[in-house]
């Protein structure tokens, strides 16, 4: 018998150096099988990997903080666990997601799908960069009229400024230009919204973005 997307609680008991490595000990069970997993904190965000627990003990078990992995990244583009399970080839937006607060999380090399409900509906994806690099942000949508000009996406810093939008190539277009950006390390974010132009019958545009690592920005 086979379970599956099981979760454990437990505390934080501390924090302790064992052979020179950080560890962070916690009483969430780690069994057989468990290495690898994600440490959550309460607000599902991602803060350690399990790592080992101690043999004759009971609910001591330790995790690797997950700040000290960061390094082993190769990508600039960090991609946050949503969950526990397989990675898939594509995830679906996580509404609500209409502000930056609410934000789904962006991953590198995945196609990330949503809908736009209506003209007022607006979705948001935070992306964490953890050195200086270029993205290439694509896009796609269902929308094959003249409607197309009224789709876009946009992306900004963290505190909402806009960097650059991209609209659909033409009318009769599905595709948008491609967003090309030089970036720092830090949090932006992309919106995919209708204008205000868009005709108050339309309802339901499905989209699909992909974000994709370029070469890293020399500084030159």
């Amino acid at each position: 018998m086979e379970f599956h997307n099981t979760v454990s609680t437990g505390d934080i008991s501390g924090f302790r150096n064992l052979l020179g490595i950080d560890y962070i000990q916690t009483t969430a069970f780690i069994g057989s099988g468990s290495g690898g997993g994600p440490l959550f904190n309460m607000k599902g965000e991602v803060v350690g990997i399990m790592a080992f627990m101690l043999s004759g003990t009971q609910n001591i078990n330790f995790a690797i903080p997950v700040d000290d992995l960061k390094e082993l990244f190769p990508s600039s583009v960090l991609m946050p666990v949503e969950g526990i399970g397989e990675l898939e080839s594509s995830i679906f937006e996580s509404e609500p997601d209409d502000f930056y607060d609410n934000a789904s999380a962006a991953r590198l090399e995945m196609d990330m799908e949503g809908m736009l409900r209506d003209k007022k509906d607006e979705d948001f994806y935070k992306i964490e960069i953890n050195k200086p690099c270029k993205i290439i942000i694509t896009g796609t949508t269902n929308v094959y009229d003249d409607r197309a000009k009224d789709i876009s996406m946009i992306l900004t810093d963290q505190d909402g400024n806009e960097i650059c939008k991209s609209q659909l190539q033409n009318e009769l277009g599905q595709d948008f230009l491609d967003i090309k950006a030089d970036i720092n390390n830090g949090i932006y974010y992309l919106i995919v919204k209708a204008a205000d132009s868009l005709d108050d019958t339309v309802r339901n545009v499905y989209y699909k973005v992909r974000i994709t690592e370029g070469y890293e920005s020399t500084g030159e």
